[in-house]
């Protein structure tokens, strides 16, 4: 598994018009791994110094998107094959599942907000009402190890690399912790708990 962290050549990735992930150069850190510019300097250049006593835990690069019944959420960038809008015309059932035929395979779909409610211990009285139903469906390919799932989400917002200087512990099952980011709070989903719930009913994807 590839982490753009620790890697100076790299400033981030971006979403390409097919939905790929692509990185994106840094050319200060470029310069500095082929000894153009002096370590020094590139940092001079390239980076802000943090304040002394500041702890932060280190950057991730993040794929942020908001769930179907709205809010906001985050999963590891590394994770994440592909972004793709399928019709909704397109999703199949398979007993209690959906799925979607997908470049030779067959990719079930899991709805994380769906999922999250199914696993709360009492429905909650907070937050926004689910969306109504779009015709086009928003989908993250996620690589989960074994298998890859689609996880329907209702619009993809940012990809960010940030600091995490601020955490707290998740207040709902699926959830791993909470933290803020670009200044707003942010879940971060644990999807193989969610995978992990759905079972024995989940599909592993057929190729």
């Amino acid at each position: 598994q590839k982490q753009l962290k620790g890697i100076s050549a790299f400033a981030g990735a971006a979403i390409m018009g097919d939905g790929r992930v692509a990185l994106v150069l840094d050319p200060v850190g470029l310069a500095q791994r082929a000894s153009v510019i002096s370590g020094a300097r590139g940092r001079a250049l390239g980076e802000q110094e943090t304040s002394a006593g500041t702890t932060e835990i280190e950057s991730h690069a993040l794929l942020l998107f908001a769930p179907t019944a709205g809010g906001r959420m985050a999963v590891p960038l590394a994770h994440v094959a592909r972004l793709e809008e399928f019709p909704r015309s397109r999703l199949e059932p398979l007993g209690e599942r959906l799925v979607v035929q997908y470049r030779g395979e067959i990719l079930p779909l899991l709805d994380i907000s769906a999922e999250l409610a199914a696993l709360a211990v009492r429905p909650s009285s907070f937050g926004p009402e689910p969306a109504s139903p779009t015709d086009v469906v928003s989908v993250v390919v996620y690589d989960a190890g074994a298998e890859r799932i689609g996880l329907i989400v209702g619009a993809i917002l940012d990809i960010v690399t940030d600091p995490l200087s601020v955490r707290a512990l998740a207040n709902r099952n699926g959830v791993l912790f909470t933290a803020v980011v670009h200044d707003q709070v942010t879940e971060f989903v644990d999807v193989a708990a969610l995978i992990a719930a759905t079972k024995p009913q989940h599909l592993q994807s057929i190729t």
